[in-house]
């Protein structure tokens, strides 16, 4: 009768395994094919989300909410072109932008992960305009992968045994030939001769490492600091060249302005290391307190556009107004005020 209950048991947890099994395969199918029909895409070399992109990923935020105990990695891509740095942030940017997508749309943040890649070779027309691919991570098969690694770590402490087996027979023919000599006096100077030089050659040795490893500490530190110093030009350079202008009284972004913005978007993501004052200006039209208050406007406004529309970090971003105290020209015409009529940006010191 036990054998039977025992019998009637193992048919059960086989049948349950093999339920659970076929739900598990059929819910991973149903996700393949939800990332499938998943395309999305940037703007230009930008990471601005085109409108088809956003509906899709709403889609797809609505479809994973009946999959709750799945993980899925973000994948971001960039073209091999122009500067490796630039593109290696471009594709983090872009696999972090979605990600921050989904989450607002009710995903757990958790079940989240994301991966940047430059030039990947992609299957297909289809696959070369996909910016950004999801797919789910079949902890399966990592297991599998560390059971992998596992064995290769425990061969490789056996070939170290082994190696300690051979030091140690070579110890032990010295001491043989140690106990040939003439005087156990002499036996004793041989192999304090030996641990001496030894000890000699370890130490050089070590020395010329750290020697080495201090001379490519100095280089990297200089080299970042190059960099720096390159960088900085580059973004003061950029931002001369790029000045947002307004109408008299006005803190309302134009046509122009907008288009400057989209561009200064991308270039503040690309430098995304640094903080960036935005600073209003007005012209002399009216009295100082109220020029404050419009140029605090005017760059409270180029700071909002830069948050919500070109994705960038509100905590990198500082207001200042200065009113009319900061001109670039003269006050007495036309075109001389509407060149005061600006928000222009800076590098925080």
């Amino acid at each position: 009768m036990i054998k039977i209950k025992n019998l009637f048991s193992l048919l059960f947890a086989i049948l349950t395994s093999t339920l659970f099994a076929q739900h598990e395969n059929g819910n991973k199918r149903k996700i393949d094919s939800i990332f499938a029909s998943t395309k999305i895409e940037f703007i230009g070399g930008s990471m601005v989300l085109t409108q088809e992109s956003m509906i899709v990923l709403s889609k797809t935020a609505k479809s994973l909410h009946a999959f709750p105990n799945y993980k899925y990695r973000i994948t971001g891509y960039a073209r091999s072109r122009g500067d490796l740095v630039h593109n290696q942030i471009l594709s983090k940017n872009r696999a972090s932008q979605v990600k921050n997508i989904l989450i607002s749309k009710g995903i757990d943040a958790s079940s989240l992960t994301t991966k940047g890649i430059v030039g990947i070779k992609e299957k297909k027309r289809q696959a070369r305009k996909r910016k950004v691919s999801l797919s789910y991570i079949d902890f399966k098969l990592i297991e599998k992968t560390n059971k992998k690694s596992l064995k290769n770590n425990s061969q490789t402490q056996l070939v170290s045994t082994n190696d300690l087996i051979d030091n140690n027979k070579e110890l032990s023919e010295l001491k043989k030939k140690t106990n040939k000599a003439d005087t156990q006096k002499e036996s004793k100077k041989t192999l304090e001769e030996y641990l001496i030089v030894r000890s000699e050659i370890s130490a050089n040795k070590q020395e010329k490492e750290r020697a080495i490893r201090q001379d490519e500490l100095h280089e990297k530190a200089r080299l970042q600091r190059v960099t720096l110093k390159n960088q900085k030009s580059r973004i003061n350079v950029f931002f001369s060249m790029n000045q947002i202008s307004f109408q008299e009284n006005s803190s309302v972004l134009n046509d122009e302005a907008i288009r400057i913005l989209y561009k200064t978007a991308e270039f503040m993501s690309f430098y995304s290391n640094f903080q960036y004052n935005i600073i209003g200006h007005t012209d002399k039209s009216i009295n100082e307190e109220q020029n404050i208050l419009l140029s605090k406007n005017r760059a409270k406004s180029v700071k909002s556009f830069l948050v919500n529309k070109g994705g960038i970090d509100s905590s990198i971003l500082f207001v200042l107004d200065k009113g009319s105290t900061e001109p670039i020209a003269s006050n007495n015409s036309k075109n001389n005020k509407a060149l005061n009529r600006r928000v222009g940006f800076s590098i925080v010191e």
